[in-house]
């Protein structure tokens, strides 16, 4: 196993932590320091788009466009964090996206770079405060969390499409809160633990469809 290398850096990100409903998806992704200058994604939130499709449009060019050498995404789902806890869950997911990586570039072991302060893997890892913006692995790794998880709302769209994932894409927006209102939690995609405190609904109960 051949550790450490300034040839290659694995960057790693998550997206969905902010929202009511669905998986917080963590994505790895591994370059070439070289290939940073001409790595076209930026930070995902930098994205703008009046449309779901508009959004996956420019996410599949610039990935598409970069030179990455490997990635991964794993989803932490809301039944997964009430069965291990929120940080359990989200080390597990930070874990298996950066191993999977690495496996596939074995026997090379790349140092994985984490946006943020939090370690959340702590072998051969570190973090970057503000990471997504300042090194291109990490806004590659950003583009692929959030392509997956916007994914994940357009298809849970078409199945519940009175709850508008397409639009809202599962945070707590007006019209979002009033579909979980009237229509109830979805059982394993709403983070019913979170919801169920909220007090914009007044202790109300809550239905929970399956």
């Amino acid at each position: 196993m051949h550790y450490g290398s300034d040839e290659i850096v694995i960057g790693c990100d998550e997206c969905g932590w902010g929202p009511l409903a669905g998986p917080i998806v963590v994505g790895a992704c591994a370059l070439r320091v070289a290939d940073f200058a001409n790595t076209p994604c930026r930070d995902s939130k930098k994205y703008s788009g009046k449309n779901i499709a508009s959004l996956f449009s420019a996410y599949d060019r610039d990935i598409a466009s970069s030179k990455i050498l490997a990635s991964s995404v794993y989803e932490s789902w809301p039944l997964e964090s009430v069965q291990k806890g929120a940080g359990a869950a989200l080390r597990d997911a930070y874990r298996l996206a950066i191993e999977t990586v690495r496996y596939r570039l074995r026997p090379r072991h790349p140092k994985a770079i984490i946006d943020g302060s939090t370690l959340w893997y702590n072998n051969y890892c570190e973090t970057m405060i503000k990471g997504d913006s300042k090194c291109k692995a990490i806004s590659a790794a950003s583009c692929i969390a959030k392509r997956r998880q916007l994914e994940v709302m357009h298809e849970w769209h078409l199945r519940y499409p009175e709850y508008g994932f397409n639009r809202h894409h599962g945070y707590g927006t007006d019209e979002h809160i009033a579909a979980i209102r009237k229509h109830g939690m979805l059982s394993g995609f709403h983070r019913i633990t979170i919801v169920a405190r909220m007090p914009l609904f007044g202790g109300i109960t809550l239905k929970t469809r399956t």
